[in-house]
């Protein structure tokens, strides 16, 4: 447990307590590491001093057999909504409390004890204002974890007469599909990394600022989060296959390994390397610093005979056989706005092929040396293709493919940088919008520091914003917004690609008539 950042997340969460003056409300949290017993009870200590009832729910606390009368609606309603999935659960009141069965049987072990305690708990009767409940996901199947995820959104329909605030922290990884992709919003608070990271209710008016007419000038901006629910692997996994490619597969900790690789070559040690502590060199450890040795090696053969390049290209042509709610919906936009401009950091190709709209791609050097012309004509009156500029290259020709720190440091290639000032100065009023981006790129940070942020409306959209979105907001464009009176939580949109997209397009056809 890191104290301070659940601190933080119980101080987050009262304080919403407090601004409910009237109506019921529900919390829902996701805690990727509260879990031993000595983190709830913290989390029990704050909430007992604020007044409320905290219940920690396990297989090994025993059942909960919280007060009635039972909330019968909710209980009819959680019945039916069990017996869906195939579970049977049965509710009794028995001496003024709670009891639950499931499947037939009140002795409960497992994942069953755990969703007969939040259900008990849920259709009780508390009398205190304040609620919360913990559990873990560990111990819960995948249907039992979506029944007790929607169960609490249920209750909102059902409030018992005294509650005003309803938590519930589920202890374990946090999953976007399944913790924040959720109709209703999904969960309000998450912490992952040490973070506390604040998730708004969904309400639409973001998407609505962003696409104010269907001939707005607008850039969509594509990060590896946008091609995720594609399968793409991210970052982190396959630094660690080009680590594996590299040093053998199969190694138990495959940062400390590639370290000591380095150390034993210290003529392939960058800048400032060896003064690092271990955990500073994995925190900046990165697929293109890898990607460095095992390019290194290759001695000048061409980059698709490296083994990482060639996993991805295998990974690329898979997502290819997918058709994620964000791949077809960016392809129906393409249609839709006739002042769209996409720009991507990835190598696949789930934007342009399967694509209806006429488009062109760009992804070498040589390709963007007449990018300008096609970007500005498109900006300027919504004339010819659809640009897609693919700055770090394309797997269909592993050549353009920039995924070395030793390219990225040099900065944009001087076509791509000339393409993108011609985006940012043809337009009076320009959207911007990031999707999946960590704004860590080495290479756009020279580009995006020049960027004059009162001229171009930039949004974030990232389902789980990293920290450091808000380390560049903090560093290249605070001040500017400071005198127009915006902040980065005005320009982030807590949604995965696939669900803003898909609003987006919606949005879009709102104001076509379609």
């Amino acid at each position: 447990m890191r104290t301070s950042t659940t601190l933080r997340l119980l101080a987050a969460i009262l304080a919403e307590h407090e601004r409910t003056l009237t109506s019921f409300e529900v919390v829902q949290c996701v805690h990727e590491s509260l879990d031993t017993s000595d983190d709830e009870d913290l989390v029990a200590a704050a909430i007992r001093r604020a007044g409320g009832t905290y219940w920690r729910c396990s297989s090994a606390t025993g059942p909960h057999l919280p007060e009635g009368p039972l909330n019968v609606n909710l209980a009819q309603h959680l019945a039916a909504l069990a017996k869906v999935r195939g579970v049977a659960v049965e509710f009794t009141e028995v001496d003024g409390r709670i009891h639950v069965a499931v499947d037939g049987s009140d002795e409960l072990t497992g994942g069953d004890a755990i969703l007969g305690q939040v259900f008990a708990i849920l259709c009780s009767s508390p009398t205190s204002q304040l609620l919360a409940y913990t559990y873990p996901l560990a111990e819960l199947d995948r249907i039992r974890e979506s029944l007790i995820w929607h169960a609490v959104v249920a209750a909102r329909s059902f409030p018992p007469p005294q509650l005003k605030t309803l938590v519930a922290i589920a202890s374990g990884d946090v999953d976007v599909e399944r913790h924040c992709d959720a109709p209703d919003g999904g969960a309000r608070f998450a912490v992952r990394d040490d973070e506390l990271i604040r998730r708004p209710s969904r309400d639409g008016s973001r998407v609505n600022a962003i696409l104010r007419s269907i001939d707005d000038p607008i850039v969509l901006f594509l990060g590896a989060g946008s091609s995720a629910s594609a399968r793409v692997p991210q970052g982190n996994r396959l630094r660690d296959i080009s680590i594996g490619n590299l040093l053998g597969e199969g190694i138990e900790d495959p940062v400390g390994a590639f370290r000591t690789y380095l150390e034993g070559r210290p003529e392939r040690l960058m800048v400032g390397e060896d003064e690092m502590t271990a955990d500073q060199f994995a925190a900046s450890l990165t697929l293109e610093r890898v990607l460095r040795e095992e390019l290194h090696l290759l001695a000048g053969r061409p980059k698709a005979e490296a083994a990482t390049v060639q996993a991805i290209a295998k990974f690329c042509e898979a997502a290819l056989e997918r058709n994620p709610l964000g791949r077809s919906s960016i392809q129906a936009l393409a249609e839709l706005l006739p002042r769209l401009v996409i720009v991507t950091l990835n190598f696949d190709q789930l934007i342009e092929v399967g694509m209806g709209a006429e488009r062109q791609v760009f992804a070498s050097t040589t390709e963007f040396a007449s990018a300008p012309e096609v970007v500005t004509a498109r900006l300027s009156d919504g004339q010819g293709a659809l640009p897609i500029l693919k700055i770090h290259g394309s797997i269909d020709d592993p050549e353009t493919i920039i995924a070395n720190i030793a390219q990225t440091e040099q900065g944009l290639p001087r076509e791509v940088e000339i393409t993108l000032d011609a985006i940012v100065g043809n337009c009076e009023h320009l959207t911007w919008v990031w999707i999946g981006c960590s704004m860590r790129d080495l290479d756009l940070r020279p580009w995006l520091a020049k960027v004059d942020a009162t001229k171009v409306e930039e949004y974030w959209v990232d389902p789980l914003p990293p920290r450091s979105v808000a380390d560049f907001a903090s560093k290249y464009r605070s001040a500017q917004w400071a005198r127009t009176a915006h902040q980065l939580l005005d320009r982030q949109v807590t949604e995965s690609s696939d669900m803003f997209l898909d609003m987006l397009l919606k949005r879009a056809r709102q104001l076509t008539g379609n």
